[in-house]
């Protein structure tokens, strides 16, 4: 699962930036982002800046790799013929389950990479 690493506070104001400063250290590759949040829930996110150690991808857990493994074959029988989504796909459905399942493919290999890392 996704941690949070750091926690800063901040006030801005329009057309002024807020400055965070912070020192991290990776010992795998990983990534980072910077949220707004209010009191309720977030209010933007930046993309993502990765970090590379070593050359090595970054992977996250075998857990969570094999969540979207999950979710992507949900998707795969409720697209399917007879499946509830199935409607929404007229055309080319064979190509939609496609993709579908070379993403599936993908996160089968970031887990297979994420849980012979850990070892």
């Amino acid at each position: 699962m996704a941690k949070s690493l750091l926690l800063q506070e901040g006030i801005s104001k329009p057309g002024e930036p807020v400055i965070l400063k912070a020192k991290l250290d990776f010992k795998n590759s990983s990534w980072l982002c910077a949220r707004r949040m209010n009191e309720e829930m977030h209010q933007t996110h930046t993309s993502p800046v990765y970090i590379n150690v070593n050359n090595t991808p970054v992977r996250a857990s075998a857990e969570d790799a094999l969540f979207y493994v999950k979710w992507i074959e949900n998707m795969i029988v409720n697209t399917s013929p007879g499946g509830k989504w199935n409607s929404f796909f007229t055309h080319d459905l064979d190509i939609v389950q496609e993709r579908y399942k070379k993403a599936r493919d993908i996160y089968s290999k970031i887990a297979e990479e994420a849980t012979f890392s850990a070892k």
